[in-house]
């Protein structure tokens, strides 16, 4: 998984992006941000919206990635009674049938 970094602010951007929005500067540079990190907030949906509605129940967390970029993603292949602040988590490219977005496993 990759991120841009500005190499004039050094502001970290995911999904990447050709300019950074912070300081607008086009000059970025690509960083792997596989590995892990930890959740720092996450919810769990239950009352979905329309576009969602052929969907169970799901959570989603925001991890902040060893790498120092805050993702949002789902958080799969995990009970609720597991999920807590301060989790370890591993970011994964998933497929699903609406097509590729990104989820977080959690680490035991």
């Amino acid at each position: 998984m990759y991120a841009s970094k500005c190499k004039k602010c050094g502001r970290i951007s995911f999904p990447p992006a050709v300019d950074c929005s912070h300081c607008l500067n086009r000059d970025v540079e690509w960083i792997d941000i596989q590995g892990d990190g930890e959740i720092e907030t996450f919810t769990h949906i239950v009352i979905r919206p329309a576009s969602f509605q052929n969907h169970p129940t799901y959570t989603v967390a925001v991890a902040r990635m060893n790498a120092g970029v805050t993702v949002l993603a789902w958080l799969t292949t995990a009970k609720l009674s597991d999920v807590k602040v301060g989790a370890k988590v591993k970011l994964a490219a998933v497929q699903s049938q609406d097509g590729p977005s990104y989820g977080f496993t959690l680490i035991k």
